[in-house]
């Protein structure tokens, strides 16, 4: 039989692991969101550049 203290041991281990784990992708969603929004951004801002290069065509 294993002992409570190896069990405890095991899943704060466990819980680190799995924090670092929602950390790490929450850190890439995140990443991904300010990539995502930032092009979204340029894209508004050069809309009327590219507007104007197709209304002059």
């Amino acid at each position: 039989m294993v002992c409570s203290h190896h069990l405890d041991r095991f899943f704060k281990q466990l819980d680190s692991s799995h924090t670092l784990l929602v950390m790490g992708a929450g850190a890439v969603l995140v990443n991904q969101l300010i990539i995502y929004q930032t092009e979204f951004l340029v894209q508004i801002l050069l809309a009327p550049v590219w507007l104007s290069i197709i209304l002059k065509i």
